[in-house]
């Protein structure tokens, strides 16, 4: 459990963390209590005014809960009958899934969404493994995972943001930088700056761009994309003397056809959330061409639990698997709940 978390007397104070083989975490530490664990775990629900964050009963109280992976992982296959997989969850607990639930990622990891709650669940390979060994020959022949998404639908992209600014769906507007960035950013500048003394910075999905202004003003040269409409005309009424370039474009398309290694930095508090989640490794892969070796790739994450976007929310495993390819983890936190959504902070250092 991590400590006090601003907001309203309502909101939870505390956040429980459940580690990468689905264990609870305390100060860092796994939780070794069999049975608190499993009763942690079963207490899993959300809130009707904040659905798509995920709460856990603990002593008596409600507190959120930020999953490396899944919340809940399967540790092992126990049996399967009648179309339904009964898995043995950290803990010792069991949750039954049909079989029909369940949908296999690019990782090849089963995954499923889980009872009325909808509780996201993740196999272990020796879940998997198990799984397999239990199905009988007329189970396995009908068994066709399909494939995993973290989205119920895909959107006209430039027609879905347009409507955003035009009709003020913009819940994330802060009306300046996000604050965790203007926390971080004496060190970040700094470390950018021994990269070159003019460091060139890219901001995907820049919106108002209020944090590009921020580098901008910093001494960097600035490029911020957006290809809503509003988005530059109200950036432009906001800051009527800035200087950096705004551009309104395709990310993919930038891209490709930008040229490579042109900047030290890009920040990213909405670009990889917005997106398809079928194309973030297209996106990393698009970043990693863009950067110098050495650059930043630094921001905020959105980490849903839910299915729909967007936003489309993530895990830390999933960051650290599209990461691998090109970058190196430098360091990432989890951030305080706010507006119904968790982010973590990280910084990525390109190879």
């Amino acid at each position: 459990m991590t400590g006090k978390l601003d907001g309203a007397s309502t909101e939870p104070r505390y956040t429980i963390e459940i580690d990468e083989e689905g264990y609870p975490l305390f100060d860092g530490l796994r939780v070794q209590d069999e049975a608190w664990t499993r009763a942690l775990l079963a207490s899993f629900h959300r809130r009707a005014d904040s659905p798509r964050r995920l709460l856990a009963e603990c002593e008596g109280e409600a507190c959120w809960v930020n999953a490396f992976d899944a919340p809940w992982v399967a540790r092992l296959a126990e049996s399967v009958a009648d179309d339904v997989a009964r898995f043995r969850l950290a803990g010792g607990g069991l949750v039954e899934v049909p079989i029909q639930d369940l949908k296999v990622d690019e990782w090849d990891r089963l995954h499923a969404i889980v009872g009325p709650h909808a509780i996201p669940l993740v196999c272990s390979r020796t879940a998997q493994a198990t799984l397999w060994e239990a199905m009988d020959e007329a189970a396995l022949a009908a068994f066709r995972p399909g494939r995993f998404r973290r989205t119920d639908f895909l959107v006209n992209e430039r027609a879905t943001w347009e409507k955003v600014y035009r009709d003020g769906e913009d819940g994330w507007e802060r009306g300046g930088p996000h604050p965790t960035l203007v926390e971080a950013w004496p060190r970040l500048e700094r470390s950018l700056k021994e990269l070159s003394p003019s460091p060139a910075l890219l901001v995907p999905a820049a919106g108002r761009a209020h944090d590009a202004v921020l580098f901008e003003r910093s001494g960097f040269r600035v490029t911020a994309l957006d290809f809503a409409e509003d988005a530059e005309r109200e950036f432009r009424a906001l800051y009527p003397t800035s200087k950096l370039r705004y551009e309104r474009a395709d990310l993919f398309e930038f891209f490709s056809t930008h040229p490579a290694a042109s900047f030290e930095g890009v920040f990213d508090v909405a670009a990889l959330c917005a997106i398809d989640p079928e194309r973030r490794a297209e996106y990393l892969r698009g970043l990693v061409r863009l950067l110098k070796p050495g650059a930043l790739y630094f921001g905020v994450f959105y980490l849903g639990t839910l299915p729909g976007g967007p936003p489309y929310g993530m895990t830390q495993w999933e960051l650290r698997e599209y990461a691998r390819e090109g970058f190196d983890i430098l360091e990432w936190k989890w951030l305080a709940p706010t507006r119904g959504a968790e982010g973590l902070w990280a910084v990525l250092r390109r190879r």
